[in-house]
């Protein structure tokens, strides 16, 4: 792991709270930042450009969502 460089935020899924922090690459050839999805009991690290296509992913899922729903109201 890299050195913390900020806490993007905080997520919640099914009880369990995630800490999202963005941290610096490490390898020498390849100094690209990282991403840290973490919980007590686990961790998932992402690429930033990874992070910011399931985060576009997910914003866009949610704004299709709201239209669904209110086209079946």
């Amino acid at each position: 792991m890299g050195e913390k460089i900020a806490d993007i935020g905080k997520l919640k899924l099914s009880d369990v709270e995630y800490d999202i922090e963005l941290n610096s690459g490490l390898s020498l050839f390849d100094k690209k930042n990282q991403v840290h999805i973490q919980s007590k009991k686990s961790r998932l690290e992402l690429s930033e450009d990874a992070f910011k296509k399931i985060l576009l992913s997910v914003l866009s899922a949610d704004e299709i969502l709201k239209i669904l729903k209110n086209e079946n109201e």
